[in-house]
């Protein structure tokens, strides 16, 4: 019986652990850290430009192990926008709004993606959603990113 409750206490360990990494902390109290830029890097596949600021971020990977969400936000200017939207290959959309998932993050504004041109991608083969508001007025990228 012993044994059996070490195995259990690893194996919750192991699950608990293996989503560590620079998605994992979550990212949605101070910007701009380390593990932001990674996300940012393993999101849209380049660097944060010295231009974009105020990087958070936010992730569920402990609540949906298989099928995470992502949101990030950032200040960022129409160029880096535009090489992101090339580089995930988003298509231009009126009138979009994501799903919102999460409600804890005060940067996550949803009333602004309502003012915000909107980008949207879908990849039936991973069963994944991409989607990329820009209010260019306040320079605010909104990147949500999630699977069905």
């Amino acid at each position: 019986m012993i044994r059996g409750k070490k195995i259990v206490s690893f194996l919750f360990c192991l699950l608990l652990f293996s989503g560590c990494g620079p998605d994992a902390d979550g990212g949605n109290e101070v910007p701009d850290t380390e593990n932001a830029k990674a996300v940012f890097y393993n999101r849209f596949g380049f660097a944060p430009p010295d231009t974009v600021k105020g990087i958070y971020y936010y992730n569920d990977l402990f609540l949906y192990i298989t099928d995470p969400a992502y949101y990030l936000v950032c200040k960022a200017p129409p160029e880096v926008v535009e090489k992101i939207v090339k580089k995930l290959n988003l298509i231009k959309m009126n009138d979009l709004s994501a799903p919102s998932l999460i409600s804890s993050v005060y940067w996550w504004d949803e009333e602004l993606q309502k003012r915000s041109q909107g980008y949207l991608k879908e990849d039936e083969q991973k069963r994944c959603y991409y989607y990329l508001f820009y209010h260019e007025e306040t320079k605010t990228l909104q990147y949500c990113e999630f699977y069905t």
